[in-house]
């Protein structure tokens, strides 16, 4: 007697698999050699799953098992497994596709209809994922893959019931997986996008929309030709045209919209492109996007009296401060605000969003391949000031031991990775103004060259302090206006210098291949980062803004645009005189006398004064916000242009 040493082959079980998705992976399991267990939910329809199975049989050579069960009940769903493991010896893949729809607006959705949703898709998973665990890890080998949907991941108006259920999916997906991992188990869940089967054909024509239009990445479109309609400030815009920019000095930004092709995840040069996939801010509209977005798009003004300090002996005696800011609300302990600066305060709030917003699961992911890349214009300034006080007055003795730790610009990068376990690199870009747009640029390098899969990039201040009011006063750059609503006024006649602000702002970064491996919802492209220096002077621009024209040039030129694209941009606008001219500069020279004058050029600083070391994240959320919503932002105030300053 010999011992039979021939391998078994291996076999999968797919629920679900006489027609659409699961008929498609029953195919493919036969193609690459598995016996496949063919399941239909009720006895109408055997034939059609018995023909399926034939033809898998006699195309592939495989042994095929049809079993009609509803997975829903337990009983069945055993049934099934175990037909399966009595038939080929052996059930080494599981695919749970087997689902339905009962789709309804919330109010008019009947109980039974939600419970049979969530008892198909939900329940009827966790029955054959347990079945299957069984007999798998007596064999100590098993793959499970679970299907979710794109609709579990963002929602989908009219499917409360089947967003539940695939949701739960993730879920129940991640928490065997941890289980059975020491089995030699794994357990993954897919979410796909649209495709047509007879269960989406049951679907509205809304629906579908709906689902298509979330889960549509087609590549960028270019708007080329002078003729286009060119939106106006505060109007919603057409589909025409989505090119838009952040400039911020010599750091400029190009953005495009969510629409981008699955197929298409690199550049024509081999390197990945870039997208925006989580938003944060904290900025002196408030806390979170949204509050800043309203307040940008409402036209206000969030510039007043500064309330923390007495200002009589100074020249200047407004500010745009993030007012009534308590970091123990927003996920901060007590302890980590008695230790923490406000500008790290705000870092982390702004990050939370963020992070929270991109649905960046970092116990799963690879940590070291996720960046921290945050920067600060002055940092923590006020222990500075606090610190050289202590010293005068009570001597050396008498300096905390966490001064260094505490003031240091680069303690929020490093407070926000060790926040959050990320153990890429970790940076602190300071480049004054355009700290923040330096940063996500810097990001979106790492990114596109392949060092990193994703980053965490951004920029926050507290400049809204005794010193720095007194310093920028006397340097002659502060707007003295009493005033709030006339005091910040980018490209007005009437400007005389900016408002200090403070805040920060927070963006997470992907490539887009990671982006669409994990499933997760991209909200705008970065294209192209430019960078120039221009060699001239210490605080003012070099007069012609040759420097901000070749950085323009760059960004445009790296997404592989002209300047006949621009739809918007979003500038630096600080509202000194200075600065609005050599923009305006810069702008004509790199378009054109007559094209310059006719791309709507925005800057939120009217909103919200300028955010100094925050300023150019805060303001790249505001351009991808502008791309999603096809709109071009107001202004906060009714300008008064002059040629100089267009």
């Amino acid at each position: 007697m010999t011992e039979n040493t021939e391998t078994p082959r291996l076999s999968a079980v797919v629920t679900g698999s006489s027609r659409g998705i699961g008929r498609a992976v029953a195919e493919e399991l036969a193609r690459a050699g598995f016996d496949v267990c063919v399941n239909c939910s009720s006895e109408r329809g055997l034939d059609e799953a018995r023909a399926f199975a034939a033809a898998l049989e006699a195309d592939h050579g495989v042994r095929t098992l049809t079993v009609a069960a509803n997975v829903a009940d337990a009983a069945e769903a055993e049934g099934l497994v175990a037909a399966a493991h009595e038939s080929f010896g052996r059930v080494d893949v599981l695919v749970n596709n087997a689902g339905i729809t009962r789709d309804g607006l919330l109010a008019r959705m009947k109980e039974e209809d939600f419970d049979a949703v969530i008892d198909v898709n939900l329940k009827g998973t966790f029955n054959c994922c347990k079945a299957a665990a069984q007999r798998m890890m007596k064999q100590r080998y098993g793959r499970i893959v679970n299907l979710s949907s794109v609709v579990g991941v963002a929602g989908n108006a009219g499917q409360a019931n089947y967003a539940a259920s695939k949701a739960g999916v993730i879920g129940l997906t991640k928490s065997i997986a941890r289980e059975l991992a020491a089995r030699n188990i794994t357990a993954n869940a897919v979410a796909p996008g649209f495709d047509r089967t007879d269960m989406t054909d049951a679907l509205s024509e809304k629906q579908r929309e709906a689902i298509v239009g979330r889960d549509r990445l087609e590549a960028p479109r270019r708007a080329r030709g002078r003729g286009r309609a060119r939106p106006v400030p505060g109007e919603r815009r057409g589909r025409l045209h989505h090119r838009t920019g952040c400039l911020h000095r010599r750091r400029y930004v190009a953005m495009s919209e969510n629409s981008m092709s699955t197929a298409a995840t690199r550049r024509p040069d081999g390197t990945h492109r870039v997208v925006i996939t989580g938003m944060g801010a904290v900025s002196p509209a408030g806390v979170g996007v949204e509050a800043l977005w309203r307040a940008v798009m409402g036209k206000e003004c969030c510039i007043g009296p500064v309330t923390r300090f007495d200002t009589a002996d100074y020249d200047v005696h407004i500010a745009a401060e993030v007012r009534d800011f308590d970091a123990t609300e927003h996920g901060i302990t007590k302890k980590e605000a008695r230790r923490f600066e406000r500008f790290v305060q705000y870092a982390i709030v702004a990050s939370d969003e963020a992070l929270a917003q991109s649905g960046l699961d970092l116990e799963t992911e690879d940590t070291t391949r996720i960046a921290c890349v945050f920067g600060t214009g002055i940092g923590g300034i006020d222990e500075l000031q606090s610190g050289f006080f202590t010293l005068a007055e009570k001597g050396p003795k008498r300096v905390s031991p966490l001064f260094i730790p505490t003031m240091i610009g680069n303690i929020a990068a490093g407070n926000l990775s060790i926040r959050y376990g990320l153990r890429g690199e970790c940076l602190n870009v300071v480049t004054a103004c355009a700290t923040g747009a330096h940063s996500i640029g810097a990001a979106v390098r790492d990114i596109r060259h392949g060092y990193i899969d994703a980053a965490l990039a951004g920029g926050s201040e507290e400049s809204v302090s005794p010193i720095c009011l007194a310093g920028f006063a006397n340097l002659g750059a502060l707007s003295k206006a009493e005033d709030a609503a006339q005091a910040s006024l980018p490209f007005d006649v009437r400007r005389a210098g900016f408002v200090a602000g403070e805040g920060a702002g927070a963006v997470v970064v992907e490539s887009l291949e990671h982006a669409l491996g994990r499933g997760a919802t991209v909200l705008a492209e970065i294209t192209g980062f430019g960078s120039t220096g221009d060699a001239y002077h210490m605080t003012a621009p070099e007069p012609s803004g040759e420097g901000v024209t070749r950085a323009m040039r760059q960004a445009l030129e790296e997404g592989g645009f002209s300047p006949e694209d621009l739809g918007h941009v979003n500038a630096h606008g600080t509202g000194t005189p200075a600065n609005d001219a050599t923009e305006s500069k810069a702008l004509l020279a790199l378009c054109g006398e007559d094209a310059g004058v006719r791309v709507p050029v925005t800057s939120v600083k009217g909103t919200t004064g300028h955010t100094l070391g925050a300023a150019g994240a805060i303001e790249a959320i505001v351009t991808a916000l502008s791309v999603m919503h096809d709109c071009v932002p107001p202004p906060a105030a009714s300008p008064r242009p002059t040629r100089s300053a267009r």
